[in-house]
């Protein structure tokens, strides 16, 4: 997670029995953390910006290779004054499957929260079989 500030993670340990699937999120809220934390390549951020599908794609794998995880969620963005633009992807053995989520105007906390409900339903969506 970037922009949210680990929202998604904080929404699904909210839920009795998260700790019998969820195995743990990342907070790379700086360039420099996604680069340290998630072994992400400054050449891809510096082509693509770090506010971008590429990004978010590779935030996903790596997190979920970081974890051993069957699913991996990356989400990054802008939440700011100017507008909001976020990019979330969730990576499986499957694929990876990214949304790109125009904010417009909303307030910071309305957009970290469109982010993280947008993860969750491509989470819902990726284990119930339905396309994310």
């Amino acid at each position: 997670e970037s922009c949210t500030g680990g929202l998604l993670a904080q929404r699904i340990t909210d839920i009795p029995g998260a700790s019998a699937h969820f195995l743990g999120g990342v907070v790379t809220y700086t360039e420099d953390a996604k680069v340290r934390l998630l072994d992400m390549d400054e050449d891809l951020i510096a082509e693509n910006g770090v506010v971008s599908m590429p990004v978010a794609a590779k935030m996903a794998k790596r997190v979920r290779k970081a974890l051993g995880s069957d699913i991996g969620i990356g989400i990054t963005g802008w939440a700011g004054p100017d507008g909001g633009l976020v990019f979330v992807a969730l990576a499986s053995r499957g694929g990876c499957f990214v949304r790109r989520l125009q904010c417009g105007h909303a307030p910071r906390p309305r957009i970290r929260l469109i982010a993280a409900s947008n993860a969750l339903d491509m989470i819902r969506r990726y284990l119930t079989g339905l396309d994310v």
